[in-house]
């Protein structure tokens, strides 16, 4: 069986694979106490250690969190990457999770491709950068794979920064939904993302970084449409600046051509994720 280090266990992604492929897999999740990733030999020590034989790297330095030094960013996510990367020769495969970002959010991504990577250098932020960088490598690579997220939500996603969180918790304490402006996003639920990672894990895909996606956009603006709905609720939407902010969305067609992907429709995702606040009234009653 495999035996797998999984960082940022204790994270959103890290939590829901934790969760869902524990069963299935020797999945070691250290916190950040047993292991340093910004220390290169506890890494190796670690990996021999304990037999590891491949990584789901999820850690990620400071995201959504400014009580720290923003400016550690770029320098503590890189070196994360390049600590864990540099056994990538005595391991099976590492497995990581970019970002959409990598395009260049300072423009419209509309529907992009894996091969429209690196047509802008990202300098919109210190995250986009790292992610950039790392797919650089990644390509260079023969057994370190990039998963590309968009937009990812689900259960214990940060309620107080993510959007489907706020309009189920808005919802649930009977507030106006808010839109701070109206974009076309692509979410995809949390649980669609175990199959990718398990279909790398297992298998010798033909490339090193994917768009995992729906490739099936949505208005924000129609999201919390849709929670107004579920709430059941006779509830304000409102949009705080009028316009539309730039497209985030990919192109899943190169995952899809070796994949299969079965992806939970927005409303049943949306309809899971209301459900679970629901059943947590200390989250939406504070």
């Amino acid at each position: 069986m495999k035996r797998i280090l999984l960082t940022g266990g204790n994270g959103f992604i890290g939590r829901n694979i934790k969760e869902q492929l524990g069963k299935e897999y020797d999945l070691v999740a250290p916190s950040s106490e047993e292991l340093d990733l910004l220390d290169i030999d506890s890494v190796g020590q670690y990996i021999r250690q304990y037999k590891i034989t491949d990584i789901i790297h999820t850690a990620v330095y400071n995201q959504r969190r400014r009580d720290v030094n923003p400016r550690m960013d770029l320098s503590c996510n890189l070196k994360m990457f390049y600590n864990l990367i540099e056994y990538a020769g005595e391991i099976d495969k590492v497995i990581y999770f970019g970002s959409g970002a990598e395009y260049d959010k300072r423009y419209p991504i509309q529907n992009f491709k894996e091969e429209d990577f690196g047509r802008r250098v990202p300098n919109l932020n210190d995250y986009s950068l790292s992610k950039y960088i790392m797919n650089l490598e990644t390509r260079k690579s023969s057994n370190i794979y990039n998963l590309r997220l968009f937009g990812v939500y689900g259960k214990y996603e940060n309620h107080k920064a993510c959007f489907p969180s706020h309009l189920c918790l808005s919802a649930l304490k009977g507030k106006t939904l808010t839109i701070r402006q109206n974009c076309i996003f692509d979410f995809l639920y949390v649980d669609d993302l175990i199959t990718p990672v398990k279909w790398v894990l297992e298998n010798k895909p033909q490339y090193q970084d994917y768009n995992v996606c729906t490739a099936s956009p949505i208005e924000l603006s129609k999201m919390a449409e849709i929670i107004k709905v579920i709430s059941g609720k006779q509830i304000e939407v409102a949009c705080l600046m009028e316009g539309m902010n730039f497209e985030y969305t990919g192109d899943n067609k190169r995952l899809n051509k070796e994949i299969e992907l079965r992806l939970t429709p927005i409303e049943c995702g949306l309809e899971k994720l209301f459900e679970y606040y629901k059943g947590r009234q200390v989250l939406w009653r504070e």
